[in-house]
Parts: C-alpha cells; structure tokens; sequence
C-alpha cells in the first residue's frame, strides 16, 4: 500500500470521523431544539463526508465493498453540497413563509436511482471491471462505466453551483438581517465567507480526478496539502455551528412576506411586503423609558423580538417605529445605545482598572471588532 495514498485517505476521514462524534456528542446534551435543528443537518453533512472518503478506500483496497456501495457514493458526492446549502439557509432564513425546497436533492435523487438501476441489470464482473479500472475503459458495459465515473465532473459542477448561489444567499441576507440582530459579529455571517472561499480552493480536488488516473490523484503530494485544508474546513464548520457563531432567527421571530398582500404592509426601508399583525401602540416616551430602565442593549445577541415581547408589540411595527422615530435601523440603534452607556462608564469610573475591551464587550458590543466597525461607520 502506497503511504501518501493512505495518508491522503485517512487525514480527511479522521476529520470526518471526529468533527462527526463532536457533533454526536453536542446533539446528545443539548436541550435546544431550535439550534439542533442546524446541527442535526450538520450531523448528516458529516455522515456523507465519511461515505465519501471511506469509499475511495474501499476503491483501491477492498473494490468488491465499492461495487456494492457504488450508488450511495454517487449519491453522497453530490448531497454533501446540497447539505452545506441546507445549513446555510436555515442560518440566514429571513421569512417566515420561506422554506428550504426539496426539489435540490432531485438530482442526486435520479442520479442514485438511475445509478442503482444499472447496477441491477449491470452482471457484477462488469462492475467490478469498471472500478478496477481506475477511470480506464477495459470492456463490459459502456454506460455504466461512464455513470459509474462521473462522479468527479458532477462533483465539480455542484461545488461551483452551490458555491456561488451560497454567496448569493448570503449577500441577500446582509441587506436584511441589520432589522433584526444587534450583534453583527454573529449575524453577518463573516466565518461563512471564509468557508465558501475554502470550498473554492478545494475545486482542483475533483479537477485532478478527471485530469489525471485515479492513481495518481490519490498518490499526489498536492492532494496532500489539498486534505490539510480539508481537515481545516471540517474543524472551522464544526466550530461555528457548535459556538452558535450566527444568530438564529426562528419562525415566530419573522414577518411572513407570502402572506395575502390585502393585510400587507411595506417593510422599512425595503420596501418588500410583511404580513400585518394587530398593532400596539407605542410612544417614544415608552420605548425609551424601557431602555433606559431594561438596557436590553447590554445583551450582545440582543434580537428586535426580544424587545418586541417584552414591549408587547410585534417585530413588524417595532421595527417601523424605529425607522420612523430614529431614522435609523434596529442594529444602528441599539449600538448608539451601547456607545452611550460606554461613556457613561468611562467618565464615572476612569480608573475602574478595566481595559478598554472589557468595557466595550461589558456594553454589550460582543467584541472590540464590532465596537470599531461601527465607530468607523457611525454618522
């Protein structure tokens, strides 16, 4: 057995495996049902990257385990990015009324069954043929040869699809989620960018399976370096979906925008169109004797729904208010507060011993990032 063939095998299965059991393990002692949700997409993310990098062991080492399993491989192959944008869009979900379409996992729904057909009424010397061929035609059965081998161009094409439309997303949610998170080091999302920008480095990973033999892709020293960057990834992913590192905003936590446009009214600042719930009254007065009494702001994972039960309103007219009252959106808002409050305690307490990040994030900034991000902006 080729050592760097093995090493490039088991480096990415090892990080499949552990960030896997790390999952497992959250999913068993968490009580948070909203957040398993994520996770339990994670979990199945995981699996398939296990399928996948176990099977191109049994493809050189065991291949009669690898004829069996030839249709689930294909199937995992394409899922595992189908699975990623799952995940996303559960992290950026803006509307209650939008839900994740099933209608991505038809393809590779028809390529497993189309797959798995052909294994039926394929004899079983010809498959095996055709994986013992390492990508070369040696006889049996034409078509199964090239479905069974089109795993790496389908991979190919799926990782670029689903890599730019997961930027898409994620620039659309951007606009947005400013009228409902205070906390922007959570909720824009940065650590995805640099996922989706790992996702494109990794491209040449199904390019050499194409390019060169099946030997000599799995034997590459370059492959090797592509894996470290692999068993980074997974551990990165894994990271931030644990840490809720996001900002996760459940059905009643938002406006439905397909609900029938006789009870609709405009979304500040958007201009796009939310459902109309019964409104309560609210005063500026009101609203700013409950922060001055509550100071909400101190939360750093403080979301617009919070306030709006405690105000006894709804995220639609709050959210209206503010923008009519303070020009400003939620996210704005809510960070003047906090400044506010940090030269409050700057000037009664200079010599408090803490340091200037350890105010910033006692104020409710999360971090001396986002506390900058925002001077640098602010009007």
């Amino acid at each position: 057995m080729d050592t760097i063939t093995l090493a490039n095998i088991f480096v990415p299965l090892s990080a499949a495996v552990t960030s896997f059991v790390i999952v497992s393990l959250y999913l068993f002692y968490s009580k948070d049902k909203w957040q398993n949700r994520t996770v339990n997409i994670l979990w199945f993310y995981f699996i398939c990257c296990i399928v996948n990098w176990s099977s191109i062991l049994f493809y050189f080492y065991v291949p009669n385990v690898f004829v069996v399993l030839n249709s689930i491989v294909l199937f995992t192959f394409v899922a595992v990015q189908v699975l990623f944008y799952k995940i996303l869009f559960s992290l950026t979900k803006v509307d209650a009324g939008e839900r994740f379409s099933n209608f991505h996992f038809l393809v590779p729904t028809v390529l497993f069954l189309f797959l798995s057909i052909l294994m039926l009424v394929t004899p079983y010397e010809y498959q095996l043929q055709s994986v013992l061929g390492q990508g070369r035609y040696t006889g049996g059965s034409y078509l199964f040869f090239v479905v069974s081998n089109s795993k790496m161009p389908i991979r190919l094409l799926f990782s670029v699809f689903y890599t730019v439309l997961s930027f898409a997303r994620l620039h659309a949610y951007r606009k947005r989620v400013v009228h409902y998170s205070a906390n922007y080091d959570k909720s824009s999302l940065q650590w995805v960018n640099t996922y989706l920008l790992l996702s494109i480095s990794l491209i040449p990973i199904p390019l050499m399976g194409i390019i060169l033999s099946r030997g000599e892709a799995a034997a590459s020293v370059f492959l090797s370096v592509q894996n470290l960057l692999i068993l980074f990834q997974y551990a990165f992913l894994c990271f931030h979906i644990v840490r809720q590192n996001y900002i996760y905003l459940d059905d009643k936590s938002l406006p439905n925008h397909s609900a029938n446009l006789s009870t609709a009214i405009p979304e500040p600042e958007t201009g796009q169109v939310v459902e109309q719930y019964a409104r309560v009254k609210l005063t500026k007065a009101e609203f700013e004797s409950y922060i001055a009494q509550s100071k909400p702001y101190l939360n750093s994972d403080l979301r617009l729904t919070d306030i709006a039960a405690d105000l006894n309103t709804n995220r639609t007219y709050l959210s209206t208010f503010i923008n009519g009252e303070y020009g400003v959106n939620f996210n704005r808002l809510i960070n003047r507060y906090r400044l506010q409050e940090l030269e409050r305690i700057r000037q009664l307490c200079p010599s408090n011993g803490k340091s200037e990040k350890e105010m910033v994030e006692e104020v409710g900034f999360g971090s001396y990032k986002n506390y900058r991000r925002f001077i640098s902006q602010k009007d």
